[in-house]
Formats: C-alpha cells, sequence, structure tokens
C-alpha cells in the first residue's frame, strides 16, 4: 500500500525521524501519537504527497509519489488535515460529493457510511454556518466519498464529541477490516485513538 525508504523529514535544521524504512499494507489500520510540535503533521503531509520528502523515498503501491499524476494519486490516498475552512458557500452534500471529482461519476451520498458520522441531519445545511464539530464530520464524510484504498488522518477526532469519536474509530477499524483499506491517524495521546 504504502512505505518509505530512508525517510528522514525535517523542519528546518531538526531532524523529525531518521531514516524511516516502514510498510502499511492493505487492512493495516495505524496510528502516530506524540506531543505537540513534534512533527507528525509534516510525517503526514509527506507521506501524503503534499510535501517533498527531504530525504527518502515514499511509494504508494511501489510507485514512488513524484511518478503519480495528481488525479491518479486522488484515487490512491484520501488525507483528512487538521482542520477545514471554507472560502465558499456550500451545502453539506455539494462539499462531499466535492471529493469524489476524481472519479467524475457516481453518487455516494445515499449508499454512503453518512449515517455512522451523522450526515443525514446536516444535508441542507451552509458548511460555513457548522460548529467544529459538525465541519469535522463534512471533512471526514468527504475524505471517505473519495474512496480510496488509503486513509491518511490526521487528528481526525478533533472537535469531535466522545459518541462521535467512538463511532469514527469504529468506523476506520471496519473499513480497515472488511473493505481492506489502510489507515493512518494522528493524534496525541492513546485517549484520542
Amino acid at each position: 500500500m504504502i512505505s518509505t525508504r530512508a525517510l528522514s523529514p525535517r523542519v528546518g535544521p531538526r531532524t523529525l525521524v531518521e531514516r524511516l524504512d516502514w510498510s502499511v499494507n492493505a487492512g493495516d489500520c495505524w496510528c502516530i501519537i506524540g506531543r505537540n510540535g513534534a512533527g507528525k503533521t509534516t510525517l503526514l503531509r509527506t507521506l501524503s504527497g503534499l510535501r517533498e520528502p527531504d530525504a527518502g523515498v515514499v511509494t504508494i503501491s511501489g510507485r514512488p509519489l513524484a511518478g503519480w499524476p495528481p488525479e491518479q494519486l486522488a484515487r490512491q490516498r484520501a488525507y483528512l488535515p487538521q482542520e477545514c475552512s471554507d472560502a465558499f458557500s456550500y451545502r453539506v452534500p455539494e462539499t462531499v460529493l466535492a471529493a469524489r471529482h476524481p472519479y467524475q461519476a457516481g453518487r455516494y451520498w445515499e449508499d454512503s457510511d453518512d449515517h455512522v458520522i451523522a450526515m443525514a441531519a446536516l444535508a441542507q445545511r451552509d458548511v460555513r454556518s457548522l460548529s467544529g464539530g459538525e465541519r469535522q464530520r463534512v471533512a471526514i464524510a468527504a475524505m471517505l466519498a473519495q474512496d480510496t484504498p488509503l486513509l491518511l488522518l490526521d487528528e481526525p477526532a478533533n472537535a469531535l464529541d466522545l459518541a462521535h469519536q467512538v463511532s469514527l474509530m469504529r468506523l476506520i477499524a471496519r473499513l480497515c477490516r472488511e473493505q481492506g483499506k489502510a489507515a493512518v491517524s494522528i493524534g496525541h495521546g492513546l485517549a484520542s485513538q
């Protein structure tokens, strides 16, 4: 699925991880935990291809990230950032379905796991009117709508109440177990994962 070879991401002069050799296979569900500022987001952005590796190589399905055209890469991995900002006023379904862009076809909303993250109740809302937790659930739904084999989640439980945190973690575990998706999630501690 995704692997690294001699990956050494840096922030300024500081090396975050030295020569990381790591593989995440189909069905794996990993969590990277650490303190604030440790470089977890930098590592995840490097794994996603949103940041160039300072040293080493990241591959998805055996192909270096640099060799993936953006549209094809969007079909391989979905990335959930720590925070989402909305420049435009869209209803929730439009925001979620925009993640289907790499596929250019097919409806997602009706067949999705939206009931698990309680999206139906938000369907008529403008994304800019949502609370932090509601907006996070929309971002998660959009990531899932991308329907990729690899999920990269940066603090996915941010702003979620306990019930939605539990639902999300169960959903991710089920997707890995039943659909063979691979997931790498970032958190601050075991309680958040």
